[in-house]
């Protein structure tokens, strides 16, 4: 099989806040005490892939991900390339068109944790001999912080009676009050399921035919809300249209070439006991780092090995006299901790010193973190770097990259910066 891969890295995050910025982009941010971006490229050498084109939105996010590709000690040769910041994800590809030289194309987002085998995918992919193939994965149970009720749909998706086959897909910030769906799809396929339970994993696998069909169509700047869609509605539509009536040798007419079908758009369904979900918002953020620190879920993606007490303490690590790690925690390489700490289902990063009688609960803490005595951190994120000074109350709270927060300070609900 002739496959290259795709990173699309991103840059800053706009749905980050505070915790991400051109020095410290969305693709490094920690999940695990790991970078976000080796999880997709960890996939992607599990798979068999020896290079990958990690494409970043500007220059400056290019900089600090080239830094990770050169101290990355895996095998996988990454070539890290650029495009402007507001490039959408089908512009981003559209701008790499004369670095693909194969006939199928993976591409998956750099915020994308899965142990969905990436190499099975690429089989399945070339044994339907589709133009597109897209990994699904089902929808969690989310409610509405104001009103209680569930969330709202995210996509909508149509599938054949088989569940393999892609009929229809639409995000559901585009759909208003109907769906629309082309008669050529009716007429091909006379039943099709169409579900609010599934959402796009962003991981797609493409043919030579849908690059093609990428460069016709300048206007689509996004692979999700424009060239899949575009690609579902037109694999039972005319591939193209038939050549005009010519003269043969005799002077009669030859007739027009018959329409043939596109090569279909099929789908994988991630499988219950497997694992995809994007870290694509601060919740989504926080949620991935619980999941991968919890036995059952996604632990085995980091690398470590859990205790017998179901958590990760580095042997590097000191905890100082009375100090206890709970369940579903990680206490990265070096860290300090002080005598009489507590902490429980969180993420603590390399290098970061906790003095005594710190309280860490459901939170995530990241590298270098300097968190002086007496200070209680709840549901909060800590970026790298940053200060707490003594007898600091954090609840809900996101903190900046290398910020001090001063002693005997109290923050609810806010996100600090300078």
């Amino acid at each position: 099989m002739e496959f290259q891969a795709v990173v699309l890295a991103g840059g800053v995050g706009k749905h980050f806040g505070v915790l991400a910025d051109k020095s410290h982009p969305k693709a490094l941010l920690s999940v695990g005490n790991r970078p976000l971006l080796s999880y997709p490229v960890e996939a992607l050498e599990k798979a068999g892939f020896t290079d990958a084109i990690v494409v970043t939105a500007g220059d400056d996010t290019a900089k600090s991900v080239s830094k990770f590709a050169e101290n990355y000690t895996g095998k996988l040769q990454m070539q890290v390339v650029p495009v402007p910041e507001d490039a959408g994800t089908a512009t981003a590809l559209r701008a790499i068109a004369d670095r693909i030289t194969s006939n199928n194309l993976l591409v998956l987002s750099g915020d994308l944790i899965t142990d969905v085998s990436l190499a099975y995918l690429a089989g399945k992919h070339c044994a339907n001999g589709a133009t597109a193939t897209v990994l699904l994965a089902n929808c969690r149970q989310n409610v509405e912080a104001e009103t209680g009720k569930p969330a709202p749909p995210v996509d909508f998706i149509g599938l054949d009676a088989s569940g393999d086959r892609l009929l229809f897909c639409a995000s559901a910030k585009t759909v208003k009050r109907e769906i629309k769906v082309r008669r050529s799809i009716i007429s091909h396929k006379e039943q099709m399921d169409l579900r609010a339970d599934l959402i796009d994993a962003h991981l797609y696998l493409f043919s030579k035919a849908a690059l093609e069909t990428l460069e016709k169509h300048p206007d689509f700047t996004s692979l999700k809300e424009h060239l899949v869609p575009y690609l579902a509605r037109r694999q039972f539509a005319p591939a193209d249209p038939p050549p005009a009536d010519k003269p043969s040798g005799d002077g009669k007419p030859e007739l027009a070439a018959l329409p043939r079908a596109t090569s279909g758009v099929f789908v994988e369904v991630v499988a219950e006991k497997k694992y995809a979900f994007r870290v694509n918002s601060v919740p989504a953020f926080c949620d991935a780092n619980r999941e991968v620190s919890t036995l059952g879920e996604a632990a085995h993606l980091t690398g470590y090995t859990l205790s017998q007490y179901d958590n990760v303490v580095d042997a590097t690590a000191q905890l100082g006299q009375r100090a206890t790690v709970g369940s579903a925690c990680i206490v990265g390489e070096r860290c300090v901790i002080g005598d009489k700490c507590s902490i429980k289902r969180s993420v603590i990063g390399r290098n970061t010193k906790l003095g005594n009688n710190v309280k860490v609960m459901s939170s995530v803490i990241g590298e270098n973190v300097t968190i002086e005595d007496g200070c209680h951190i709840q549901n909060s994120v800590v970026s790298n770097n940053a200060v707490l000074q003594e007898r600091c109350s954090l609840r809900d709270c996101q903190v900046a990259p290398a910020f001090m927060l001063e002693a005997g300070l109290e923050c609810r609900s806010e996100a600090l910066a300078d």
